[in-house]
């Protein structure tokens, strides 16, 4: 019998009055027959070709109920194209034409020019135009393979969502979680629950986020976790394009050495290495550890430029820069530090407080040994101070320019030259105010003991006078200012503004009297 004149046979049966919701599965193939033994059943043999609303399928063999207006499909290759996009491929198949639902079973693949999906069981859902398997699978594309127990393809959207021990291999990371949606139109990986991602040195976890297999640009949210060979860093969300090597997190941000265990916070942080730069801004602190004591430093942007291997060459915070340390403090417009060096350079207004003293410049240089403070170069209207008592009394040395030096991150010694002025009080038993004594010299150097001057040594072209009445108007050198009220007492205060008055404490002369 021809294949022709079995189509229409097929026809003729399908139409025999069977109560059929749908429309009747369509058959054709090189051999036709009945088998009273196993029941209502038309049996193709042969280069075998189904249809049903606008699917074809090819197979070796089919059995066809008209009643149930079904088949079961045999072969070497069951191939069925469920659309122009759409393939299915198998050995075994279950179709049901009432409810348009297909499970094919044995090397079944699906495919939609996109990706190709593998697994051994598949039920396919023509009315929502998707396929699932429960007992294992991959899904492989140009640029990745996923795998995972259960899987659900979206052939409309080119969704797939993946549950349960979930694998992406990609040459540029691997991947591992509970639960994913991949986008084989876009190649965009989608997480949407606990996933660990892993690009050579770095390893990403994350619930919330996706990532772009093609652009290889990703985000990630909800406290998504970054960690590298050298630093962690944690946001409410992160962007980043591997290709342009730049990105952004906002949020809650904490960025951690964890070599040196350096911290950095902030709401938004931005870098770009190409440029070769980092910043961060909106809150932004930084605290450097330091033999088990911290430095806490806020500025309005903590700005960094990098060389060519990622190290830090220069780090800038500007403006209102203001830090604490138990045992240090310090406030200016401007701030740069210079890796090469070891140098920080305080600009606009420095201001830094050590103890009971208190110290100003045009410009401050600071040179560091590790983390610990060298010596301070004081460069332009250079003043120290040092509150005797109450806010009232205060040693004070003046001169164009100074440098203080430390031991053991405490004042050690200072020189002062040229044209040094100072001021300082004669105690008795270190409460009782006795006199005060005013000089001028050409070099003074001052000597410290546990952050308290102790002795004044003056050089060349000296003059003095000892002034008995402590109280007199004559108490402090021209240009004195106390910034007491705007010195960071503790951690938080460094996120005060400033609000003061630039002259707080002025010398009366008589005229003015």
């Amino acid at each position: 019998m021809k294949k022709t004149g079995l189509f229409i046979l097929c026809l003729l049966f399908a139409a025999q009055g069977f109560a059929q919701k749908g429309s009747p599965i369509q058959c054709s193939a090189d051999l036709l027959k009945f088998d009273e033994n196993i029941g209502n059943v038309q049996i193709f043999t042969g280069n075998v070709e189904f249809r049903h609303e606008g699917s074809t399928g090819y197979a070796d063999t089919v059995l066809y109920y008209p009643e149930k207006n079904s088949l079961e499909a045999f072969g070497k290759e069951i191939i069925i194209h469920i659309n122009d996009s759409v393939h299915l491929y198998g050995k075994n198949l279950h179709y049901d034409g009432e409810t348009r639902i297909a499970t094919i079973y044995r090397d079944v693949m699906l495919s939609d020019n996109r990706g190709t999906l593998y697994t051994d069981e598949m039920t396919y859902y023509r009315n929502e135009d998707y396929g699932c398997y429960l007992t294992g699978g991959r899904i492989e594309s140009d640029s990745a393979t996923l795998t995972s127990v259960i899987g659900y393809y979206h052939t409309r959207s080119h969704d797939v969502f993946f549950r349960r021990q979930v694998e992406v291999q990609h040459p540029d990371f691997t991947l591992s979680a509970d639960t994913l949606r991949y986008n084989t139109a876009s190649e965009t990986v989608y997480f949407i629950g606990p996933t660990e991602m892993i690009s050579g040195s770095h390893r990403i976890w994350s619930r919330d986020g996706w990532y772009r297999t093609g652009s290889e640009a990703a985000a990630f949210y909800q406290r998504s976790l970054i960690y590298t060979d050298s630093l962690l860093l944690v946001a409410d969300s992160v962007h980043y394009e591997n290709l342009k090597e730049k990105g952004n997190a906002c949020g809650n941000i904490v960025l951690i050495d964890t070599q040196s265990r350096n911290c950095l916070q902030g709401n938004y942080l931005e870098f770009d290495r190409h440029a070769r730069y980092a910043f961060a801004t909106d809150s932004a602190m930084v605290t450097y550890i330091d033999h088990g004591d911290s430095l806490f430093l806020h500025a309005d942007t903590l700005w960094i430029d990098l060389d060519s291997n990622d190290k830090v060459q220069k780090a800038s915070s500007y403006p209102e820069t203001r830090f604490f340390r138990k045992d240090f403090q310090g406030r200016c417009g401007r701030m740069e530090y210079f890796a090469e060096d070891s140098l920080v350079k305080m600009l606009q207004s420095p201001v830094l407080w050590s103890d009971s003293n208190q110290f100003l410049a045009d410009t401050v240089f600071v040179f560091m040994t590790g983390e610990a403070i060298r010596e301070v170069h004081l460069t332009g209207h250079a003043f120290v101070s040092e509150n005797v008592l109450a806010d009232i009394h205060f040693n004070q040395v003046k001169s164009p320019q100074m440098q203080v030096y430390f031991k053991e991150n405490q004042l050690d010694y200072a020189i002062a030259e040229p044209h040094a002025e100072c001021l300082y009080y004669i105690l008795e038993n270190d409460t009782e105010l006795v006199g005060i004594h005013q000089a001028q010299a050409e070099r003074m150097r001052l000597r410290f003991e546990r952050n308290e001057l102790q002795t004044i040594t003056f050089y060349r072209q000296i003059k003095g006078e000892f002034g008995p009445d402590p109280m007199s108007d004559k108490r402090y050198l021209p240009d004195f200012l106390w910034l007491g009220q705007i010195r960071p007492k503790e951690k938080q205060s460094i996120f005060v503004p400033d609000h003061h008055e630039r002259a707080i404490v002025t010398e009366t002369t008589e005229e003015d009297e």
